[in-house]
């Protein structure tokens, strides 16, 4: 015997609002309005307009029983002339999401992951910045990292390296003997940046300059953490919870973890004239990466292996940004850049990448537009952002420390593995 579904969950409760709501009041009244999602997953529809009571009752009654514990409880419907509805109605934030053949303004308020709702920033202003980020670990993406600012280093440009893997450091350790590590590094900055944080002059404390590289150019680098951390290192994870909050300003409005990141990448930016800044992200989907790789308006580079695995968490991951309000001026997906890292001596494996990829980007984030304009690309175009960058597997690398052995930090050493992608930054960065 068949028995009826009695319970909503969250992937159902937003069709089933919106078909209520189109049930009820109209195509054009549901994509006039507003939903709202709270921090507790639970919906508010809010209508463009005055509801009569009697519409207001019969949607009220409809979604309470149709949404089960996924409708708010005070009030699961509102129109205009409600308290309070017209600046959910006016909210910046509202971003628009397909459900079905509709299209619903939807306000996601959260406690965890708010930094993932907001639209990404504008291309960022010189000096360029390159985001090295995965959604996994152990692909090589710090390697990558240190090797491109030895290269850069060694071509004659000043180069600012910022660890922003603030629960797994490590540029800090490759690329900065002990002696040359500063008294402070970002977490310390994250942390103390709501209590008065630090002035200009405190600034050069938070960065150390690499002996490890050759050439014209320094290589500055901003750890997690300083000697500081290492004299009391009892005090790292306090430290660390405190940095992933929001500041709250003396006029009573809070700054975001993303915000807190773009305000300490600018300062220290600002210190001297670089001629590119390289952010290590953390690695995952957490609140850590929402800032490098939506708040700086930076090159991004996704690093992954060719295995299901990244192509289902890249799917996610792109699912999302889609639904996501973007800056005027272009697609921000442009600054997107694939890299197939520890990529295999195998054509049937990396071409089999490069249609998943190009499959995830038309998808989620290319546009259904013709011409020039369009922010989109040809499957096999190897300039295209879907199109990966290969790095080929080196067991070399796999135990790699330049601190230890500095000629695994020369261009002898790492030219083989990471030319293609050393090739593909310098065409970025032009002459």
């Amino acid at each position: 015997m068949k028995t009826e579904k009695l319970t909503v969950h969250f992937d159902d409760s937003l069709p089933v609002l919106v078909d209520e709501v189109e049930a009820h009041l109209g195509r054009s009244s549901l994509e006039g309005g507003v939903v709202l999602r709270e921090a507790s997953g639970r919906l508010t529809f809010f209508a463009d307009g005055e509801l009569t009571p009697e519409s207001l009752a019969a949607l009220t009654g409809a979604l309470r029983k149709a949404l089960g514990p996924y409708a708010r409880p005070d009030r699961v419907v509102a129109d205009r002339q409600s308290p309070g509805a017209a600046r959910i109605l006016e909210d910046p934030g509202a971003c628009a999401v397909r459900v079905g053949d509709r299209t619903v303004r939807y306000l996601d308020r959260r406690i965890v992951g708010a930094d993932w709702v907001r639209g990404p920033e504008p291309e960022a202003p010189a000096p360029p910045q390159f985001v090295f980020a995965s959604l996994k670990g152990g692909v090589g993406r710090s390697t990558a990292l240190s090797v491109v600012a030895a290269e850069q280093a060694r071509k004659g440009r000043n180069v600012l390296v910022i660890d922003m893997d603030l629960e797994a450091p490590g540029i800090g350790s490759i690329l900065l003997d002990p002696d040359r590590r500063p008294a402070f590094g970002a977490l310390d900055y994250l942390a103390e940046s709501g209590l008065g944080g630090f002035d200009e002059t405190e600034l050069a404390d938070f960065v150390g300059t690499s002996a490890l590289t050759s050439g014209a150019g320094l290589v500055d680098v901003m750890p997690v953490s300083g000697t500081s951390s290492e004299k009391h290192p009892e005090n790292f994870l306090a430290k660390l919870s405190r940095a992933m909050l929001e500041d709250v300003e003396p006029g009573g409005g809070s700054v975001s973890l993303r915000d807190k990141t773009r305000g300490m990448i600018r300062r220290v930016v600002g210190r001297r004239p670089y001629d590119l800044v390289l952010v290590d992200a953390r690695a995952g989907m957490a609140e850590l990466s929402a800032g490098p790789l939506l708040g700086l308006g930076a090159t991004v580079f996704l690093f992954g292996t060719a295995q299901r695995q990244t192509i289902d968490d890249y799917r996610y991951l792109f699912a999302h940004l889609a639904t996501l309000p973007t800056p005027e001026g272009g697609s921000p997906w442009r600054q997107l850049r694939m890299v197939h890292a520890k990529a295999p001596l195998s054509d049937e494996v990396n071409t089999t990448f490069t249609d998943e990829m190009w499959n995830l980007f038309t998808e989620y984030l290319y546009e259904e537009i013709d011409g020039l304009d369009g922010f989109n690309f040809d499957a096999n175009d190897p300039q295209a952002p879907h199109y990966p960058i290969a790095i080929p597997f080196d067991a070399r690398f796999i135990h790699w420390d330049p601190a230890k052995k500095p000629t695994e930090l020369t261009r002898n050493y790492y030219e083989a593995t990471f030319g293609a992608f050393l090739t593909a930054v310098d065409r970025l960065l032009g002459p």
